[in-house]
C-alpha cells in the first residue's frame, strides 16, 4: 500500500500502529485507512522472537516492548511521523502519568510518545491484527522446542512435575 503522508500529517487519515506480544514473540503493523475510509491499508509489518529472559517479563512490560520494537521498525520504513499506537493493555496508556514508574518503562514510553504520538487503549478482542504476527514468528518452532527442552530438564528436579500432564493442559 502507498502511505499518504499528507493525510497522516493533517490528521485526516492518521498513521496507526497496533502491536502485541505473546509469550514467545512480538509483532505489530503500521496501517492507514483507505481514502474512502472503508478499509485498512497495511503499510509495514514486523515480528520477532523473544529470548529466554524476555519471555519471563510480565505482560505489561512485554506489551510495551512490542509497541517499542514495532515503532522502531516502522520508523525505519516510513521515517519519524506521529502515529496512534493501539494497545490492548489499558495500563500501558497510563504509564506516562504515574509518579512511581519503572525507569525502563519510563525510557520506553518516552521514546514511544516523544514525537507527539499517542498510546490508546483498544479492547483485547478488537486487537486481532497483531496477534498472528506475535504468535507465528519466524523462529517459532525453534523457540517452542527450546522451551520444551527446558521443561524436560525440570523433570526430576521439581517434585510431582510431569511434562505429559503439563503439555496436555
Amino acid at each position: 500500500a502507498i502511505f499518504d503522508e499528507a493525510g497522516a500529517m493533517s490528521g485526516g487519515r492518521p498513521l496507526e500502529q497496533i502491536a502485541d506480544c505473546s509469550g514467545i514473540g512480538c509483532g505489530g503493523m503500521a496501517l492507514q485507512m483507505s481514502s474512502d475510509l472503508g478499509r485498512f491499508k497495511v503499510l509495514c509489518t514486523f515480528s520477532k522472537g523473544l529470548n529466554a529472559s524476555q519471555q519471563a517479563w510480565p505482560p505489561l512490560i512485554l506489551e510495551a516492548f512490542a509497541q517499542l520494537e514495532t515503532k522502531r521498525a516502522v520508523r525505519k520504513v516510513l521515517g519519524t511521523i506521529v502515529c496512534i499506537m493501539w494497545t490492548d493493555h489499558a495500563n500501558l496508556t497510563r504509564q506516562g502519568y504515574l509518579e512511581d514508574i519503572d525507569p525502563k518503562m519510563l525510557r520506553w514510553v518516552a521514546e514511544l510518545i516523544g514525537d507527539g504520538s499517542e498510546l490508546r487503549s483498544l479492547s483485547g478482542r478488537s486487537a486481532k491484527l497483531a496477534d498472528g504476527l506475535s504468535r507465528n514468528i519466524k523462529d517459532r518452532d525453534a523457540i517452542l522446542e527450546q522451551r520444551t527442552a527446558d521443561l524436560r530438564g525440570l523433570c526430576g528436579q521439581v517434585r510431582e512435575f510431569s511434562l505429559e500432564r503439563y503439555l496436555s493442559t
